[in-house]
């Protein structure tokens, strides 16, 4: 089933992404098992986003050595959940891959899961920065 379901989502995004004007955003799960599944095929941009801590600058590395395995030359990161001036130049440091985006680290997105609510409700800043981030993509 799974074996289909990839396929299919393969089939589907081919066609979308050589027939459309209109840009694409997938977010797809943790790690690097969808790329070798074919679902990143015909893209322009990967985008990963990566927390502070070395497991994650870890996975985005193999991510961006298997992305340009598979021809997709543009891989940029965002960094999430920053704490301090200090956590991001060590990241940054640390990434061969462009950071283009960095988002502090927000109470009001962990209030917001545990209400059930929008972290956009809870965190007004948070809501400011993600149309800023929507404007640099």
């Amino acid at each position: 089933m799974k074996l289909l379901k990839n396929a299919l989502i393969k089939k589907l995004l081919k066609h979308y992404l050589n027939k459309s004007e209109y840009t694409l955003i997938m977010d797809m799960e943790a790690g690097i098992e969808h790329l070798g599944r074919g679902t990143t095929e015909n893209i322009d941009v990967l985008i990963a986003v990566v927390e502070p801590n070395l497991r994650s600058v870890e996975t985005v590395e193999r991510i961006n050595r298997l992305a340009q395995d598979i021809g997709i030359k543009n891989n940029v990161a965002v960094l999430n959940k920053v704490k301090s001036l200090r956590e991001k130049q060590i990241i940054e440091e640390k990434l061969s891959v462009p950071l283009i985006y960095t988002i502090p680290y927000s109470d009001g997105v962990g209030e917001a899961d545990i209400k059930g609510t929008s972290a956009y409700d809870e965190d007004e800043e948070l809501m400011k920065m993600m149309l800023e981030l929507k404007k640099k993509l």
